[in-house]
């Protein structure tokens, strides 16, 4: 997501690719992905006044997706709302589906890149200024 940050280009187009980096990543790192944005921390994870790695890494996930989201907004390529809100439904959706195909490996999904491709769509259209 920070390297999709850093690019140029369109913002609505940047934001489609971060989401599917997102997927990809949690799916080539089911692992990681699990014990970094699923899992509860234990309540020992947490050194006084200071936040763990991990949710550090997360925050910075979260953080890379609502500038783009942002500059999505700033050219006109999302409605304009509360940036928060439309970042953190965005950034549930494509959370839950990459939760869901690593923790429920025995659903019969839709072909898996059928399934990416079209959620990332349905969520990108439902905040889109131009919603064609």
């Amino acid at each position: 997501m920070a390297a999709v940050h850093q690019m140029k280009g369109d913002a609505l187009e940047l934001l489609k690719k971060g989401m599917e980096t997102y997927i990809r990543f949690g799916l080539d790192h089911p692992d990681h992905y699990t014990v970094t944005l699923i899992l509860k921390a234990s309540p020992y994870e947490k050194p006084e006044g200071r936040e763990t790695r991990k949710a550090k890494t997360g925050q910075r996930c979260f953080d890379d997706m609502r500038s783009i989201v942002r500059r999505a907004m700033e050219e006109g390529k999302i409605k304009n709302g509360d940036l928060e809100e439309t970042s953190q439904a965005l950034w549930a959706g494509i959370h839950g589906l990459t939760a869901l195909l690593i923790t429920q490996p025995g659903f019969p999904f839709v072909e898996r890149e059928r399934l990416i491709q079209r959620t990332i769509e349905i969520l990108v259209r439902g905040v889109s200024a131009d919603r064609r």
